[in-house]
């Protein structure tokens, strides 16, 4: 539902209760969850906040999918985009999902140092995220021909990065987690994946933002 609306801020809020008692049946608590989005000049600010509002303990988890288009200038290539996350760890996949075991980036799939696309894929799900010197995260793409930077900036309650280019190569994905995808198993087999846990009237809130120079 979308609750305040001007020419530069949307704001959305949905919940349980309200907006699809139907998920009552299958979730152990009622919750609500309020995303807005605001363009402050070239930065784009999403305030995120969601609170446990039943009676029971409720586990959640918070991602966004964030498809950023390629090239970000007209007449660039797009294998020569440079993409940084700032990871030094991924979760080892079988058939897509997390097996448990949390693994060295693998050769050629590095995105620490800021490297080129240049051809290279990834369904990836990244982890031990490396903050910098203002305590948050960030992700960014560089495109070398026209200096243009977009820069995503998250704070400590995402612990996981997913990046993901689909077959297109038009965009690719740099999605802020707060948990690995399929934490339930992974939590229930011992791992720890960043799962949250809200008691009743508990909530969270965070903000992502992109800013976009050069």
């Amino acid at each position: 539902r979308v609750v305040e609306q001007s020419a530069s801020r949307v704001v959305g809020e949905f919940q349980e209760s309200v907006d699809d008692r139907s998920i009552l049946e299958r979730w152990p608590s009622d919750f609500w969850i309020r995303v807005s989005y605001e363009v402050r000049g070239r930065e784009l600010v999403s305030d995120i906040y969601y609170e446990n509002a039943g009676d029971g303990a409720l586990p959640c988890g918070f991602g966004t999918h964030t498809y950023f288009r390629l090239p970000l200038a007209e007449g660039a290539a797009v294998e020569d985009t440079q993409v940084y996350a700032p990871a030094s760890k991924v979760w080892e996949l079988q058939d897509m999902l997390a097996t448990g075991r949390i693994l060295p980036v693998p050769a050629g799939m590095e995105l620490s140092g800021g490297g080129p696309l240049a051809g290279r894929q990834f369904d990836t799900s990244f982890t031990a995220l490396r903050p910098e010197a203002d305590g948050h995260f960030h992700t960014w793409l560089h495109e070398p021909k026209s200096g243009r930077t977009l820069t995503q900036v998250f704070d400590s309650i995402f612990t996981q990065c997913i990046v993901y280019t689909p077959p297109h190569r038009e965009a690719i994905c740099l999605e802020p987690y707060t948990c690995v995808p399929d934490a339930f198993r992974l939590e229930a087999e011992g791992h720890t994946t960043g799962l949250q846990l809200l008691a009743p009237g508990q909530a969270k809130e965070t903000r992502i933002s992109i800013v976009v120079s050069g």
